[in-house]
């Protein structure tokens, strides 16, 4: 029994460390609370393996406590980052058209808003920690995709921007001439009158 606890603690553990890892890969900063909560899992491990023929049961518990903590910790974490993200490229991005660029945009910000619904009802009542960690894991999968598209339309967007700022510099300098013309013509009109 005791062996058996051991075997899918250490499974849990790997998939913990896998999340963090997971997460670490957008910035390292992003999952240190993720490794501290292993940190922690680790030691509830080796005080539950007191000697070889005793296993305490009651710290193998605290220590998948920490495990399942440390998966909501990295993909939470790793929500949060790409949210942001998401957040910064909209406000930057909000004198263009970016559906031109990214076909679906709505579609996605409306996946982003229940991801954002899903971690605001998590933190009101909570499910099981096995079944919130695996759906924050898919959201977390979501939302860096939606992240990693928007970053690679940066640069047709910036276009789409450089084009636009010409063709209201060109519309400005033609009104401007049409103006000139338009005075100079009333001047010379009223010179010969």
């Amino acid at each position: 029994m005791a062996s058996q606890s051991i075997i899918d603690l250490k499974d849990l553990f790997n998939l913990a460390e896998q999340y963090a890892k997971e997460v670490e890969m957008l910035r390292s900063e992003v999952q240190i609370p993720a490794i501290n909560e292993l940190r922690y899992a680790g030691c509830h491990i080796l005080n539950a393996i007191d000697d070889e023929e005793t296993v305490s049961e009651d710290e193998l518990l605290k220590a998948r406590s920490h495990c399942h903590r440390a998966m909501y910790e990295a993909v939470e974490s790793g929500i949060m980052f790409c949210l942001d993200e998401i957040k910064d490229f909209q406000e930057k991005h909000s004198d263009v058209v970016v559906s031109e660029v990214i076909a679906d945009y709505p579609d996605r910000l409306a996946r982003t808003q229940r991801i954002v619904d899903m971690i605001v009802a998590g933190r009101d009542g909570r499910e099981s920690v096995e079944t919130q960690v695996e759906n924050y894991a898919q959201g977390f999968r979501v939302v860096r995709e939606i992240m990693e598209v928007f970053k690679a339309s940066r640069d047709d967007l910036n276009v789409k921007r450089s084009q636009a700022e010409a063709l209201r510099r060109s519309y400005h300098t033609r009104l401007a001439a049409m103006i000139l013309v338009a005075a100079l013509s009333l001047a010379v009109t009223i010179f010969f009158s």
